[in-house]
């Protein structure tokens, strides 16, 4: 609904925890992207949000418009986790697949369900050669519909 208050929790939460040193650090982050529509209609990215208030001291690392989501596809919310993962296949892309070539990437999500969005990212950056991919989500989500 377009509230931000809980970004404050998460930058603090990953402070405390210091989330950083989980990770290897990384040359790139890359938030998930959304689709150029759906950024349109929510005003903004809350992957992105979330890399710089968790990640503050790396944020010359993020790389909001390297990877892309090029295709449109119904919101996971609404799929369980067979058709999550046959939603997204091919949906990503890279801008300069150069750029993840030899490169150490964290890719950052706001929520774990499936694991289908981080893992076709990641597939995407591995066709392109990346060195190594590690992940960070906000939140992992765990429901019937999501198995």
């Amino acid at each position: 609904d377009g509230k931000l208050a809980g970004l404050s929790t998460f930058a603090a939460l990953a402070k405390e925890a210091d989330a950083a040193a989980l990770f290897h650090e990384p040359d790139l982050i890359l938030p998930v992207p959304l689709h150029i529509r759906r950024l349109r209609w929510r005003g903004f990215n809350q992957s992105l949000l979330l890399a710089k208030a968790c990640f503050p001291a790396w944020k010359k690392k993020i790389q909001p418009d390297l990877l892309q989501r090029h295709r449109a596809t119904v919101p996971q919310t609404q799929l369980d986790g067979a058709k999550r993962r046959s939603n997204l296949a091919g949906a990503f892309s890279l801008r300069e697949p150069q750029a993840v070539r030899g490169r150490r990437v964290l890719l950052v999500d706001d929520v774990f369900t499936t694991g289908s969005t981080l893992h076709e990212c990641a597939k995407t950056l591995r066709e392109s050669g990346a060195m190594q991919i590690e992940t960070f989500a906000a939140a992992q989500a765990v429901n019937e519909k999501s198995r």
